[in-house]
């Protein structure tokens, strides 16, 4: 689950603590600049996505609010106390 402090509101965006905790369906306005395992290089401010599946997976998103564009995902499988990578989507028509 998801603790309580996780999602706390600031400026408009939930303020992230612990991003590793965040497990449950949702979409948010986030700041991350506080979180140790935000993706490696990312903006602080944007929208994480979070998608559950299967036996205690997940599917965490994560659209920066910057141009151009970027998206970094990352996937837990099976209720393992491990996330995989970051993996950085780079998109090409930012217009």
């Amino acid at each position: 689950g998801c603790k309580s402090d996780s999602l706390s509101p600031r400026n408009g965006y939930a303020y992230i603590i612990d991003l590793d905790s965040i497990q449950r369906n949702g979409l948010w306005r986030v700041d991350l600049s506080g979180s140790p395992s935000r993706p490696n290089e990312a903006y602080n401010w944007g929208l994480l996505a979070v998608v559950s599946f299967g036996d205690g997976g997940y599917l965490q998103a994560y659209i920066v609010d910057t141009t151009p564009i970027w998206a970094y995902i990352r996937i837990k499988y099976n209720n393992t106390q491990s996330w995989r990578p970051w993996v950085k989507i780079e998109t090409t028509n930012n217009g």
